[in-house]
């Protein structure tokens, strides 16, 4: 009981206090301020689920060797993933390396290797990046 009465005093205690602080915090321009500690990050988390759900359907296409269709899937959205953060980042570069694997499975090598090239330069701590330099010859 006494431990409850600790939490909830604690609780209110950063709820009154820390009101302002969590506004100030919080204060952008993509998040809505709905109370101490509650910030819905609505449009811009919601548009990269849907753009990592859109890479993983065009992965899911690849895998099953439905190249013509991850190409499809993948060429709207690699462009349009907002690359400020490293999470957009990642995504990006994986995207963008999956087109230029779907490229070298069709036969289209010059074009993989540009995508590859350009992973490399553009995104070079991704995961994604070190695949590419791994499907680039050497030299």
């Amino acid at each position: 009981m006494r431990k409850t009465m600790n939490i909830l005093a604690v609780v209110s205690l950063v709820a009154l206090a820390g009101c302002a602080a969590s506004q100030e915090f919080f204060k952008t321009d993509k998040d809505r301020f709905l109370g101490p500690g509650m910030v819905v990050h609505n449009r811009t988390d919601a548009a990269w689920r849907h753009q990592q759900a859109t890479v993983d359907h065009a992965v899911t296409l690849v895998l099953a060797g439905r190249y013509d269709e991850a190409m499809d899937v993948l060429g709207p959205v690699a462009g349009k993933i907002n690359t400020a953060t490293p999470r957009g980042r990642e995504l990006a570069a994986e995207a963008y390396f999956w087109k230029a694997y779907c490229y070298q499975q069709r036969g289209e090598l010059p074009r993989a290797h540009r995508v590859y090239k350009g992973i490399v330069a553009k995104w070079p701590e991704t995961p994604a990046a070190e695949n590419a330099r791994l499907m680039l010859p050497p030299g």
